[in-house]
């Protein structure tokens, strides 16, 4: 699975020297969580973090690309059913590390940034700027 999303990592990173926007869609961990199965939902979150995040970051780290990582709907592991909850959302770009350093933690709401953000205005803060 880690050559998987390595490779992915590398594709995304060079469609994102070309074009101005990427979708990628990676399912695995919701299909772990549909089939209960909490413990493969994190294995495939660690192997995403690790094999696809993690290399295309270091891909991206001399560009001014703007890479968004969230989620399109909530799964519960327990019940193998969709939730209505907010969803966690990574925004990782150069200005932004910028303005809050490099480490994403809650402790970045110490410094006056929101992070509860409704949908309809989440592009606008990605590209105007969090307050």
């Amino acid at each position: 699975m880690g050559a998987y999303y390595y490779e992915r990592a590398r594709i995304v990173a060079e469609k994102l020297r070309e074009c101005d926007f990427v979708y990628v869609h990676l399912d695995e961990a919701d299909d772990a969580a549909h089939d209960r199965d909490p413990l493969r939902k994190k294995f495939v979150i660690e192997t995403l973090d690790e094999y696809f995040l993690g290399p295309l970051y270091d891909a991206l780290a001399d560009t001014d690309v703007t890479l968004i990582v969230t989620a399109d709907h909530w799964t519960s592991s327990r019940t193998g059913h969709h939730l209505n909850r907010p969803l966690p959302v990574l925004v990782h770009s150069r200005r932004f590390a910028e303005k809050v350093g490099k480490t994403f933690s809650e402790r970045i709401t110490e410094g006056g940034y929101e992070f509860w953000v409704n949908a309809k205005d989440f592009l606008k803060k990605v590209i105007f700027g969090f307050k």
